[in-house]
């Protein structure tokens, strides 16, 4: 609607820049909601002025925007598709008041707002991304932007408890009472609770008897080298080896002629 061109394009060495253009997405997401506030019609901030009206009636746009001369050289400005009536900012108000946010999120909405004067004080570029995102996110998925406000509650009020609560703590990686063992023997003591192995087990001792392992597979010649259901797990070399020893077996070789 309002077209303007920046001063940098003046610069003679602007047309020869890599990159024209900076942009802060903070600064500039807050100098867009601050525009898009300007709708509400405060004093100051709107961007709909006489000035901008007169822009219009020079590029002979929009003449339905264009001043109206009125008595005493004062000029009317007729109201825009975008101009808002009082029960309507009531409402925008009224739903600011009621935004909710957890600690650390953003500012009190309710403290940078004036319901009376109907206009923002203070405003962040954190508050300007809850303005403008928050009824997005409400339309368009409100269960998600729920569940995204709870989640970043819940994180934050886990970040500031100073002692951990019962079940939060990560489980210790080593156990107490190994602390003041020499890694031999905690490497040992692993062994024996992975093998189900006794210390008498492990010396020898006549007392102690070694169970006799369970066989999972037994080889024989010719036969496969692994379980039939197993041979397509195999890597690609084994299985070239698996299916060559199979073609030799079957010839009724051994590996070792």
């Amino acid at each position: 609607m309002w077209k303007k061109k920046s001063i940098f394009w003046e610069l003679p060495y602007w047309k020869i820049l890599d990159v024209r253009h900076a942009i802060d997405v903070m600064h500039l997401t807050k100098n867009l909601c601050v525009n898009l506030l300007g709708f509400l019609g405060v004093y100051g901030k709107s961007k709909d002025t006489l000035e901008a009206r007169n822009d219009l009636k020079d590029m002979k746009q929009r003449e339905d925007l264009h001043p109206e001369p009125k008595e005493k050289e004062s000029q009317y400005l007729s109201p825009a598709s975008y101009t808002l009536s009082k029960a309507e900012k009531e409402s925008i108000f009224e739903c600011l008041e009621s935004i909710k946010v957890p600690s650390g999120y953003s500012s009190n909405i309710k403290r940078i707002i004036s319901r009376n004067d109907k206009k923002f004080t203070n405003l962040e570029s954190h508050d300007c991304h809850v303005l403008m995102i928050a009824p997005v996110e409400a339309k368009v998925g409100l269960k998600d932007y729920k569940r995204t406000v709870k989640k970043a509650d819940e994180k934050s009020k886990r970040q500031s408890k100073e002692v951990p609560q019962l079940g939060d703590q990560p489980q210790p990686e080593l156990d107490p009472g190994d602390a003041f063992l020499t890694p031999k023997k905690r490497q040992i003591k692993l062994f024996m609770k992975e093998t189900g192995l006794s210390l008498d087990q492990l010396r020898e001792s006549n007392d102690a008897e070694i169970p006799v392992a369970e066989v999972k597979y037994q080889f024989k010649l010719g036969k496969p080298l692994v379980k039939p259901d197993q041979v397509q797990n195999l890597s690609t070399q084994m299985y070239r080896f698996h299916q060559w020893y199979m073609e030799q077996s079957a010839k009724g070789r051994t590996m070792f002629e």
